[in-house]
């Protein structure tokens, strides 16, 4: 490894190693960024459509479970109390039809069922008045009663298997909820172990870079050591040719002193030889 990497240069290891860990910091961002998305996606769908659902479906099946029992009551009661009973379960369950059909339960199916519903509430209310009016008996049209009553638990059944079927997307979309949370906790793991070679990379690469950087710090040494021995080499050699010099010009000097004086010395030897030669 140190020999592969001796081949790059020190800007080359360095750009290398930041690379991979901003590389490997991008795909743990990415995968973090779609595992968030994907979540609040299906927050947002449980929020909006499958807790609606859920509460208008529940709220249905107790209404018609009313209605059920208050026509099952007013059959073997045939009073006012028990038509009174039946109209107020009546407006409860078409409450709840209505916020049904608002959070989204609108359909073909749906709308069928609340025609059938409604044919047999009226059917259960006009026989229930004739009975209360002396126009019949009650006994002649419990039969009808809990035909209708039967109609009426379908209709309940239909809205429990609705509730159950939110309940089960409910939970399937908090288990993807629970899976893309364990996706990013494994993916950050991925990152620790992926980046335990990159630290070994790391860890060459900077061992690598601090020996090259020594390598070149002693040769900057050597060298200054070199330009210290040649500067006081420079220095010496200057002043031994400052001293020739003097030395050179003492010695200039030194001759036109003997040369003048050698010039000076006939003349006054002449003069003197004249001066004895002119005695008596």
């Amino acid at each position: 490894m140190k020999n592969y990497l001796a081949r790059f240069s020190i800007q080359a290891k360095l750009f290398t190693a930041l690379g991979f860990g901003f590389l490997g910091f991008l795909i743990y961002f990415a995968a973090n960024f779609s595992i968030l998305s994907k979540n609040q996606d299906l927050m947002q769908k449980m929020v909006e459509e499958h807790l609606p659902m859920l509460e208008s479906s529940e709220r249905l099946a107790q209404a018609l479970g009313g209605v059920k029992g208050a026509m099952i009551e007013a059959a073997f009661s045939g009073s006012m109390d028990g038509i009174a009973t039946l109209e107020a379960a009546h407006q409860r369950a078409k409450g709840a039809i209505e916020n049904l059909k608002e959070a989204g339960g609108s359909g073909a199916d749906l709308d069928e069922r609340v025609g059938k519903f409604e044919e047999t509430y009226k059917m259960a209310s006009e026989q229930l008045q004739n009975v209360v009016a002396g126009l019949e008996q009650l006994s002649s049209i419990q039969g009808k009663l809990q035909k209708g009553a039967m109609d009426i638990a379908a209709f309940e059944t239909w809205a429990t298997e609705q509730k159950d079927k939110q309940v089960a997307e409910f939970r399937s979309s908090t288990d993807s909820a629970n899976a893309g949370t364990r996706r990013a906790m494994v993916a950050g793991w991925l990152l620790v172990l992926c980046g335990i070679p990159f630290g070994f990379i790391l860890y060459f690469v900077t061992k690598n870079v601090t020996y090259g950087l020594e390598g070149v710090s002693h040769q900057l040494a050597e060298v200054s050591k070199n330009m210290a021995q040649i500067s006081n080499e420079t220095s010496s050699a200057s002043s031994k040719l400052a001293t020739a010099s003097a030395q050179q010009a003492t010695a200039v000097t030194e001759s036109v002193s003997s040369m003048e004086q050698m010039k000076t010395s006939p003349s006054s030897t002449g003069n003197s030889t004249s001066g004895r030669t002119s005695m008596p």
